[in-house]
């Protein structure tokens, strides 16, 4: 009696089989259902639920064959393979990854790279926004109120520049969605971490923030200073426990981002802006702080979202970072020229806060229209840096083009 097929069909139109073990599968095999991936992928045939588990099945062949093509060749022949088999299965699987990248939600990736700007950045604004509140404890889960003030804190809208750059500096790298989606919200949750305790009365003693009263206003300090120690560690769960192909990478990335809210970054920054109050600083002086305090994790979110895709060449790495510096430091000469001459409305913080305060600023330090050539020319540095990149860069040069015409 002839024995059942075990073996899953191929092909363009073939079901994927999650229950087959792909350790199983023969080389051929393996290739030919991540080739059938690969097409309905590519075709857009996939809603976005089965798209993810596409990718993780897909992601497993991609091992296995890589691990395959790793055995001499004559152990991998069986029945009527002929002997250079392995070498022309090995020539159409690279060929296959060129030509999938393994993008889990290609038909999502595709359209968003046919929306106008406005759209492409409430789109991925939303995607994020979606996803913290998938990433936070629920409300109602013990400690009750730490878990509502974490989300009143990150939940209540905001700009969400540094996830944009996220997904933005991700189209360099062809980056899946999927993958952009966890190192934005772990960015995010950095930032809404550093906001909380920025606000704090031992810091900026804010009242108000993106239009609603400050956590430590509407809870108290003591929660206000475990929601920012909480949100800290959860950024840094998130992006540990996601299931990165490439762990060298994911380990590059954790230690990128932990670095970039340290005391080499936004914690030392912070620790400068404390100790300049009152005091004139020169222009090496407040780049050096605003460097650190702003331009860090913006840097961060930008190499974040290349290291999340292929591996960009050195030339290429180094103009991105170029890019990222510039763009931090843009991100706050506008900051300051917007504190004096936006309303609180407007910004949905105080306005005049620094000045009050007597905080070194660039308006400060160069008055108000020289600060808007400095910000411009550092737009200027910023887009030249992405000439590398060519048509890639697109997202980016519309986000710094964002940054340097914001209102808010």
């Amino acid at each position: 009696m002839p024995r059942p097929n075990t073996e899953p069909a191929v092909g363009p139109d073939a079901a994927i089989d999650p229950v087959t073990a792909v350790g199983a599968l023969k080389f051929e095999v393996a290739l030919a259902e991540l080739e059938a991936i690969i097409a309905n992928m590519e075709g857009g045939r996939l809603p976005l639920a089965e798209s993810l588990a596409a990718y993780r099945r897909g992601s497993e062949l991609l091992r296995h064959c890589q691990q395959q093509l790793a055995v001499p060749a004559a152990a991998r022949r069986c029945g009527t393979c002929d002997p250079d088999s392995g070498e022309r299965q090995s020539a159409r699987f690279r060929a296959g990854q060129r030509r999938s990248r393994m993008n889990p939600t290609g038909s999502w990736a595709d359209e968003a790279a046919r929306l106008p700007f406005p759209d492409w950045m409430h789109g991925v604004q939303s995607r994020v926004g979606t996803a913290l509140a998938r990433h936070l404890p629920p409300a109602e889960a013990i400690p009750g109120r730490l878990h509502q003030a974490m989300r009143y804190a990150t939940l209540n809208g905001g700009k969400r520049v540094r996830p944009l750059l996220v997904f933005a500096a991700g189209e360099l790298s062809a980056a899946p969605p999927p993958r952009l989606e966890i190192a934005a919200c772990a960015v995010e949750l950095i930032h809404s971490y550093s906001l909380v305790h920025d606000d704090l009365p031992c810091m900026d003693d804010d009242v108000l923030r993106r239009g609603r009263p400050t956590c430590h206003v509407e809870y108290d300090e003591a929660t206000a200073l475990l929601v920012g120690d909480s949100l800290q560690s959860l950024a840094f769960e998130i992006l540990a426990r996601a299931d990165f192909a490439d762990s060298a990478r994911q380990l590059e990335m954790l230690a990128l981002l932990a670095r970039a809210s340290g005391s080499c970054g936004m914690a030392g920054g912070q620790a400068i802006d404390l100790a300049a109050v009152g005091r004139t600083l020169d222009q090496p002086e407040l780049e050096l702080m605003h460097a650190l305090k702003t331009g860090a994790l913006i840097r961060a979110a930008v190499l974040l979202g290349g290291l999340c895709g292929t591996a960009l060449g050195a030339d290429e790495r180094e103009s991105l970072d170029r890019f990222a510096k510039r763009a931090g430091l843009l991100f706050q000469v506008v900051d300051d020229i917007l504190d004096c001459t936006a309303s609180t409305v407007t910004l949905g913080k105080t306005a005049g806060k620094d000045a009050a305060a007597a905080k070194p600023t660039y308006v400060s330090l160069m008055g108000l229209e020289r600060a808007r050539e400095f910000a411009a020319d550092l737009g200027r540095q910023a887009l030249a840096a992405l000439t590398i990149f060519g048509e890639r860069s697109r997202r980016l040069v519309e986000l710094t083009d964002f940054i340097t015409q914001r209102k808010f």
